[in-house]
């Protein structure tokens, strides 16, 4: 049987999961071979400004921002019935945002001045909104520096 645990590195908003998201630390133990396999070295870079607690933040998509600018106070990524996604953390939501955007993002937490730059606070989402295409109505956005 093999568990899935999860570690928390440091206890930062006094959430485990929170604290997991944030680092995006997984641990799989194989209890019949006894091998732990740490998959800590994949992405330690914290993605989420220190000091935010996402836990009581309600998830929002991204259409509902229609016609604003977000400012952007980090990001986790998620995966759900949909696959892998990227969860932006606003001032007061996490806001889902479309599937395309997690290769955007996955470049950014690749990048440790990227990242740095993102919980400074320098990055926004804007030009936010609706458009048609061949496969239907998507959200289409912008990022941008502050």
């Amino acid at each position: 049987m093999i568990k899935l645990l999860c570690l928390c590195v440091k206890n930062i908003t006094g959430s485990l999961w929170s604290d997991v998201l944030h680092y995006n630390i997984l641990i799989l133990y194989d209890e019949r071979r006894n091998v732990m396999f740490n998959f800590e070295n994949l992405n330690l870079r914290r993605t989420v400004k220190e000091g935010i607690d996402t836990n009581e933040m309600e998830f929002k998509p991204l259409k509902d921002y229609c016609g604003e600018t977000i400012s952007c106070n980090g990001f986790f990524f998620t995966d759900g019935k949909y696959g892998e996604q990227v969860v932006v953390v606003g001032e007061t939501t996490l806001i889902n945002m479309p599937k395309r955007a997690v290769e955007q993002f996955k470049q950014i937490a690749a990048d440790e001045e990227a990242v740095k730059a993102v919980l400074e606070g320098h990055l926004i989402i804007t030009d936010i909104k609706m458009a048609e295409t061949k496969n239907g109505t998507t959200t289409i956005y912008k990022l941008k520096n502050a």
